[in-house]
C-alpha cells in the first residue's frame, strides 16, 4: 500500500529529501519509522510528489469533488495550499 504525500520542492530541501531526513533508518531523526520510506513493517510507503511552481494542479478528482494544489506565499519557505471545489 502506498500513500501519496504532496509538498513543495526547493530552494529548501524538497519533500522527498525532507522525508528521508526524518525517516532514514541510519541518519533520520525518527529512524525507527523508516518503514514508511519503503513500505516495510506493515506501514504504507510514503510516495513524495513535489508540486512545481506555476498554476494550480488538480491532484484529485471524482464525481463529487476536485482538489487543486498551488504554491502560496510563505516568506522564503516554499509552501503549498489545497483547494476543494465541485
Amino acid at each position: 500500500m502506498a500513500l501519496q504525500v504532496l509538498g513543495s520542492g526547493g530552494p529548501f530541501p524538497g519533500l522527498e529529501a525532507w522525508l528521508t531526513s526524518l525517516l532514514d533508518s541510519d541518519a533520520g531523526a525518527y529512524g525507527y519509522l523508516s518503514g514508511f520510506l519503503d513500505g516495510t513493517g506493515g506501514r504504507p510507503m510514503l510516495v513524495a510528489k513535489e508540486i512545481a511552481s506555476g498554476p494550480s494542479v488538480t491532484v484529485y478528482k471524482d464525481a463529487d469533488m476536485v482538489i487543486d494544489v498551488m504554491h502560496v506565499p510563505h516568506g522564503i519557505v516554499p509552501a503549498v495550499a489545497f483547494k476543494e471545489s465541485q
